[in-house]
């Protein structure tokens, strides 16, 4: 028997290398080429079930015995074509240097060195793409904190620090469609404060400024922070969005008024299911109009009797 050459296979790309290397194999030893390629493909079905066997690579020798070119692996032996004549021990020889200087992978040991080769090369790869994620997930996240602070800015009001016009406009607007989908009370609260225009006109601007900040700061500690959201929506007027009932918005009404000593006029209006944004804010409008009418510095909810007005207004 002589032996031409080994060569390991391990993926598919393997068992189509080792075709061509039987096909030239054939010419070389001046078989029949065409009668070859007919019965690699059968070779090759036999190798991929061996190799689904597998955990690592299968190694194909492929020999010359009884003038019939054969491959074998394990314990198995493939004919591939017979009838040929031995070229000699010289041609065999130099028909084996050719075969392993052909193909790197003909030795098992430079198999393993270029599966490891890859391997790290992957591993590099694997570890500079998670790196770039990385970046890139760090430089949306700082981006993100400009934005979020970018529209914080744009919504703050810069003297009280509250919520602006802008933003109790959009703030509203997605509160009320969001109740259209879910059971929760609301309360609308729109505040003014006082003859807050014959303050500055007496006091000045920058006292008439500190009287803004006071109130501020007095619905600020009213109400649940993170929850509920104060806003300022003019000179003078303010409002709050409070996800309470009409009793809980009265008890915070009147906490304002006692730390601003009386000098705020408060109208409370309570969310209905067919509200919208501008029903709701007419509501609480006409509940500020009512205690402004009814001498001012105190609170009156929408829907309530002269009466229980009366009662609590202080």
């Amino acid at each position: 028997m002589a032996f031409l050459f080994s060569f390991p296979i391990l993926t598919e790309p393997d068992i189509q290398r080792l075709s061509v290397l039987i096909l030239e194999a054939t010419g070389k030893l001046q078989g029949p080429v065409f009668s070859s390629a007919i019965k690699i493909p059968l070779l090759n079905i036999e190798l991929r079930k061996a190799l689904s066997y597998e955990q690592t690579s299968l190694t194909v020798s492929l020999s010359l015995e009884n003038n019939c070119l054969q491959a074998s692996w394990q314990e198995n032996t493939f004919l591939l074509i017979s009838g040929i004549r031995h070229p000699g021990s010289k041609k065999i020889e130099k028909f084996q240097q050719d075969f392993k200087d052909k193909s790197q992978t003909s030795n098992p040991d430079l198999l393993r060195i270029q599966n490891e080769t890859i391997r790290k090369k992957l591993q590099l790869a694997r570890e500079e793409a998670q790196k770039e994620i990385r970046t890139i997930e760090h430089q949306l996240l700082h981006r993100k904190k400009e934005l979020d602070l970018y529209i914080k800015k744009a919504e703050t009001d810069s003297l009280t620090g509250l919520f602006n016009r802008g933003a109790y406009d959009r703030l509203l607007h997605k509160t009320i469609r969001q109740l259209q989908y879910e059971f929760r009370s609301f309360s609308l609260i729109f505040l003014d404060l006082d003859y807050f225009k014959e303050v500055n006109d007496t006091f000045g601007h920058a006292y008439g400024d500190e009287v803004l900040r006071s109130m501020a700061f007095a619905m600020r500690t009213a109400i649940r922070d993170g929850q509920d959201l104060a806003c300022r929506i003019g000179g003078d007027e303010f409002a709050i969005l409070l996800f309470a009932d009409t009793e809980q918005a009265g008890r915070i009404a009147r906490t304002i008024l006692s730390d601003m000593d009386s000098k705020v006029s408060i109208g409370i209006a309570a969310f209905k299911k067919n509200d919208t944004p501008e029903s709701l804010a007419h509501k609480a409008d006409q509940a500020l109009y009512h205690a402004k009418n009814n001498g001012r510095g105190q609170v009156s909810v929408a829907g309530i009797t002269e009466e229980h007005h009366l009662k609590h207004a202080n």
